[in-house]
């Protein structure tokens, strides 16, 4: 792979103006240069070129996290709705929990680690929109959420470029069954989300915390989707998606 990608930049100025492909370990990269092959790339519509598709294969997701994640994605209609219907809601709260984490990391004049302190701080907030200020603030939840994204991160590639493909459901079930994250996961916010159906049960006018599990709970299907472990899975690899955008 360093071999292939050593070249590039040697054999990109011959095809100026030109699609360019080469090899790499499992895969073939088409790099674009020209203005209007970027701006087709960009306009390109989601049955041609998908992003979300691109990661599923990429971190080979449908093995490493489930197929459930991947093959049900209303946790995506979900996000462009409820998440900007209730920004201006998010807002406050989501400024008071920047500053209330800055104020518990950041309490002295030290040195720092940038990445995993900040990836701690992206964890603590995002999670306040996805779990609510309780759970959020919660040290062993946030280690959960970020080792889950380094795991991922790395067993994706590894089980993509090492891993044949008639191995990869069967090494990646094994995967799952040994880390266990989404049974951790499950662990932590089981209570909340027993706390909140008791509580529409003793009130169907109750009104759920405005966050991300709220709205799962709302959008799921009332059979395997509004499983509890469902559920867990979903808050997690959400928050995997909000950690590996702006951290890694």
């Amino acid at each position: 792979m360093i071999y292939a990608l050593a070249w590039v930049p040697f054999y990109f100025p011959i095809f100026e103006g030109q699609l360019f492909t080469f090899s790499l370990l499992g895969q073939w990269v088409v790099l674009a240069k020209k203005r209007d092959h970027v701006r087709d790339l960009c306009n390109a519509p989601e049955d041609v070129l998908s992003m979300e598709s691109a990661a599923e294969e990429l971190l080979q997701l449908r093995h490493i996290v489930g197929p459930l994640f991947t093959d049900e994605l209303y946790h995506i209609p979900v996000i462009r709705t409820k998440l900007n219907l209730n920004l201006g809601d998010i807002l406050p709260p989501l400024v008071a929990e920047i500053q209330a984490t800055f104020e518990d990391i950041f309490n002295s004049w030290t040195s720092i680690t940038v990445l995993p302190t900040f990836s701690r701080v992206i964890c603590r907030v995002t999670s306040r929109v996805l779990v609510g200020e309780n759970l959020c603030r919660n040290e062993e939840y946030c280690k959960l959420a970020s080792r889950f994204t380094n795991d991922v991160l790395l067993a994706g590639p590894i089980l993509k470029f090492l891993i044949p493909r008639s191995l990869r459901s069967s090494l990646g079930k094994l995967y799952r069954m040994s880390f266990r994250h989404h049974k951790q996961m499950q662990t932590f916010l089981e209570p909340f989300i027993e706390d909140r159906r008791q509580k529409l049960r003793q009130d169907p006018t109750f009104t759920l915390p405005n966050d991300m599990l709220s709205w799962l709970m709302e959008m799921a299907s009332p059979t395997v989707e509004h499983s509890t472990e469902s559920l867990s899975m979903r808050i997690l690899n959400v928050n995997f998606v909000a950690m590996h955008t702006t951290t890694k």
